[in-house]
């Protein structure tokens, strides 16, 4: 258990499409990744929105593995976890992105 890597999808995966990732946290300030400060959670990332760092944790392509994702953010402490998705880099609307992974 020593990897920093977030969990990754264990189906096929891909960047070019919609991909979920679950919210953990939002700071105004940045906050070092390491597991120690997400209550042991590893291969967390970030990314910047209304000058406001929002930290994620694993990425898929799959809607129902991010939700696994979410429980285990809660059950590791952060009870307000949930899931966001993006394309081409971008955050987008959850059940566009929803409709856009089902076909």
């Amino acid at each position: 258990m020593g990897s920093s890597q977030a969990p990754v999808s264990a189906l096929p995966y891909s960047e070019e499409k919609v991909v979920f990732k679950v919210q953990i946290r939002t700071s105004s300030k940045e906050i070092g990744k390491d597991p120690a400060n997400f209550y042991g959670l590893q291969g967390v990332e970030y990314y910047k929105a209304d000058n406001l760092y929002k930290y994620t944790y694993g990425k898929s392509n799959n809607f129902d593995e991010a939700k696994k994702w979410e429980s285990e953010a809660r059950e590791k402490g952060f009870k307000e976890a949930f899931v966001v998705a993006f394309l081409n880099g971008e955050r987008i609307d959850i059940n566009v992105a929803r409709g856009m992974a089902n076909k």
